[in-house]
């Protein structure tokens, strides 16, 4: 379709305008190359006016407090992971789900199990009622605690037969399980074969309503030091601890990630663009897209998750690009700051706009998806490309008309350094090789002689 297009002599971005033949090919010709097309003279007409002090010093401040917004959006994240937003919209379970928080909202938490290991169960009595108290006092723990142990006492009070020996202790502990009263506790505690030893227990707490997840973590953190400083061998347990788990160490990761991959950007651009201050300039925009990605999530509605972890490291990647392209055509370019950004602007920013519009219609249609991860994707690469055209088609070009480097080498002139001294090297090739030629030719006169 391309090929067609340039056959048809059609502008590059709106294909349905054709050009007269005389006005050049749309398409952009090699490095130093003077882009002739409409949409490049477009941007050409643009950096007049970009590039006056008064344009320039707006870019500057806007930039300046996009990127305070930014900042403070980034000290404003929150930790929040549902299950329930991976259902898609529109199902039979979603709507379920969406009625019983509507009409049936629950008041309560998870189950959180407090589970004993073996031991002497009828001589720790003393220490089993201390954690049952610890666990019932614990931060976001509802004044609820399923204990059988608690139910046995009460059900032996009522009896009035409290055990007094170990025998008496797990003989009524087997018919408490076998009575109506006790009953629902019988899975709570595991015998031995014979059935005269305690092998495992728990006794199941139930948490309050909360959605933070720094409650959860709090709550999670908390049963399990009641657990682990018991005088008995316990820990704390819960399915939900497999989802709280990530909060404690999504934060520090994402950090983490996000600086080794930036630390990569940098080592590839020292090694490909060389120029020191270039390096900087580029390393400033492709840092400021990602500040603006991770500032922008509350905006979006969106928390700090393993979908938009995923996002952020996809975005470094995504935000290259942009600032790259501008910086090693400006390199490539000859003349002062303001002759290089000019022919960058008419050269290499339509191929620039004209990528990130392309991967912006190839995720566009994810806007429309019933599943909520497709949704943040399209939501984090639309931020992703705004931010990386807004760095590096306005604010790179600004930078690199006041403070780009100076004309004194750009690779145009490292390409002839290599250029001539390959001509040099066949010169002299040439040279033996006609040598070499001259000698054969005049040992053949000699011998024909």
């Amino acid at each position: 379709l391309d090929a067609k297009r340039r056959a048809a002599n059609r502008w590059d971005i709106a294909c349905c305008v054709k050009s007269d033949p005389d006005e050049g090919k749309c398409m952009r010709g090699p490095i130093g190359e003077l882009n002739t097309t409409k949409t490049a003279r477009a941007c050409g007409f643009f950096s007049r006016f970009l590039f006056k002090w008064p344009c320039k010093l707006v870019i500057l401040l806007v930039t300046a407090a996009l990127l305070a917004l930014a900042i403070y959006g980034c000290t404003q994240l929150t930790q929040e992971f549902d299950s329930t937003d991976y259902i898609p919209n529109g199902s039979s379970a979603k709507e379920f789900l969406d009625v019983q928080d509507e009409y049936f909202p629950s008041q309560l938490g998870v189950w959180i199990d407090a589970v004993t290991e073996e031991f002497d169960y009828f001589a720790e009595q003393d220490q089993l009622e201390v954690l049952v108290d610890d666990m019932v006092a614990t931060q976001y723990v509802a004044r609820a605690l399923t204990s059988w142990y608690t139910a046995f006492m009460q059900w032996s009070s009522n009896r009035n037969s409290v055990p007094t020996t170990s025998q008496e202790f797990y003989s009524d502990l087997h018919e408490f399980f076998n009575s109506t009263f006790g009953r629902s506790y019988s899975d709570d505690v595991v015998f031995t074969a014979n059935g005269s030893w305690i092998l495992t227990a728990r006794m199941r707490t139930i948490t309050e309503d909360i959605r933070v997840a720094t409650e959860k973590t709090a709550v999670m953190d908390d049963t399990r030091e009641v657990c682990d400083t018991a005088a008995i061998p316990a820990y704390a347990y819960s399915t939900a601890f497999l989802f709280w788990e990530q909060f404690k160490v999504i934060e520090d990761e994402a950090i983490l990630n996000i600086v080794i991959s930036l630390v990569c950007v940098l080592g590839i651009l020292i090694f490909t663009i060389i120029h020191p201050l270039m390096v900087i300039l580029i390393f400033f925009c492709i840092a400021g897209t990602v500040v603006v990605l991770v500032g922008s999530l509350n905006m979006w509605g969106l928390t700090i998750n393993t979908v938009t972890v995923i996002n952020f490291i996809l975005a470094i990647g995504l935000s290259v690009d942009y600032s790259a392209h501008v910086g090693f055509a400006y390199l490539s370019a000859s003349g002062n700051r303001h002759e290089r950004i000019r022919h960058v602007m008419m050269s290499t920013s339509v191929a620039v706009a004209s990528g990130g519009f392309s991967t912006f219609l190839a995720v566009f249609f994810l806007i429309f998806a019933r599943a909520w991860p497709f949704r943040v994707f399209f939501v984090m690469f639309f931020t992703t490309i705004a931010g990386g055209l807004y760095f590096g088609l306005l604010v790179l070009p600004v930078l690199l008309d006041t403070i780009g480097p100076e004309p004194e080498w750009h690779f145009h002139e490292l390409e002839g350094i290599h250029e001539q001294e390959d001509v040099k090297e066949f010169q002299l090739t040439q040279t033996s090789g006609s040598s070499s030629t001259s000698s054969v030719q005049d040992g053949a006169t000699v011998a024909s002689t």
